[in-house]
């Protein structure tokens, strides 16, 4: 199973674990973190037909595009297969940043470029609705409930 190691820092627990190769780094007391943690630690992947279709994907100099990356789990493995760059699009909060960004340092990947920015089918400005404790959940459409995990 994957590799972990608990840490404490400051007022929340973070947990780095292996899968595939990559490093991700977790913050536990974030619902969809705890969860993606437990997956990875229970079968060694998280979202297991995204993380298949990427370490199937044929070795090139595509550019490929994380849309939504969160912390950046799949960007991660992608970063690792594709001899292109690949473009994590996410807007975060900063500390999911400042996570997503600590993955790619705990992982040296050198080829990803983090765009911080949400996608829509039009241009313009919108509010972003937070949370409140599952990252997952924030959104540019409106509060929404808990995903059934």
């Amino acid at each position: 199973m994957g590799n972990e190691e608990s840490i404490r820092e400051g007022q929340s627990s973070f947990a780095a674990i292996s899968s595939h190769g990559v490093n991700i780094g977790l913050d536990l007391e974030d619902p969809w973190n705890l969860r993606v943690f437990e997956d990875i630690r229970r079968s060694e992947s998280y979202e297991p037909e995204s993380t298949e279709l990427i370490l199937n994907y044929p070795r090139s100099d595509d550019t490929l595009l994380d849309l939504g990356a969160n912390i950046g789990y799949l960007t991660l493995l992608a970063a690792r297969i594709v001899g292109g760059e690949v473009r994590s699009i996410r807007l975060n909060l900063p500390a999911v940043r400042r996570l997503l960004m600590r993955n790619l340092a705990l992982s040296q990947v050198t080829n990803v470029r983090v765009h911080p920015e949400a996608l829509s089918n039009r241009y313009g400005i919108a509010s972003f609705f937070v949370s409140n404790g599952d990252t997952s959940l924030n959104n540019l459409i409106g509060p929404i409930g808990p995903k059934p995990f």
